[in-house]
């Protein structure tokens, strides 16, 4: 009777580490997961300006605006080398 249950622990043995093993795999994997979610997203919104529809304008095309009265308004940022430039709308 012994010899019958030592066959079984030895099965209750190895199950559990079959079960150890895997819920270690899956707890790795599920990082994984959400490490490479947490990329994505990051790079998703990290930086939204390259994604607003901003239009870079020649100089000359700038001023030509300007004297054909067609800039509604021109915003420069203190300390920085662009501008913000709101063209008059067309109705």
């Amino acid at each position: 009777m012994e010899n019958k249950e030592k066959p079984n622990k030895d099965n209750n043995s190895n199950e559990s580490k079959k079960d150890n093993l895997f819920r270690t795999i899956l707890t790795i994997v599920l990082i994984l997961i959400c490490v490479a979610c947490s990329i994505f997203i990051y790079y998703l919104y990290a930086n939204p300006k390259e994604k607003s529809k901003e239009k870079e304008l020649a100089y000359t095309e700038l001023m030509n605006s300007i004297n054909e009265k067609k800039v509604e308004k021109i915003t420069m940022t203190s300390g920085s080398a662009t501008v913000e430039v709101v063209l008059k709308r067309r109705w």
